[in-house]
């Protein structure tokens, strides 16, 4: 008989410290360079009259230089499984992928987007009512982008 023992995901997946996970993330070595941008700034403290019209005082600036840090720094995790109802917001199209943009209905903060391709199982499998649409979720990879798909 043959073994169905699920094969361990080679892919990681992107969080940020706001537990979200981008739609694009682009090579470790431009991460590593904004990263060290940001650093390089917040090490240089705040000079009001060198500083851009992005920041009218010190407060400001500093919560800009953490928020890219805070953009840019992944913690990498395993694919995970987790049920959510999403609405189905919009759609979009980048040089390789073509998604949908979806908004979570029971966690705010969590937007996600799942490729055209994956949908095609939703559609065939769930029931969408007034472009909503529950289910148990996986995040995963297509070429540079990340998206959800149905893990039923």
């Amino acid at each position: 008989m043959a073994s169905t023992k699920k094969k361990k995901s080679t892919i990681q997946i992107p969080v940020n410290k706001y537990g979200c996970v981008p739609h694009y993330v682009d090579s470790p070595d431009y991460l590593a360079r904004r990263i060290e941008s940001a650093n390089a700034e917040i090490a240089k403290g705040y000079k009001p009259e060198s500083n851009c019209w992005a920041w009218h005082n010190e407060d400001e600036w500093k919560e800009y230089w953490e928020n890219e840090l805070s953009i840019w720094t992944f913690e990498w995790k395993d694919p995970w499984e987790f049920e959510d109802t999403f609405l189905i917001e919009n759609y979009s199209r980048g040089r390789s992928a073509a998604i949908f943009l979806m908004s979570s209905q029971t966690n705010l903060d969590m937007n996600c987007t799942i490729f055209m391709s994956d949908m095609i199982d939703v559609i065939r499998k769930k029931t969408i009512k007034k472009g909503v649409v529950s289910g148990r979720w996986i995040f995963g990879k297509k070429g540079m982008n990340y998206g959800i798909r149905l893990a039923e």
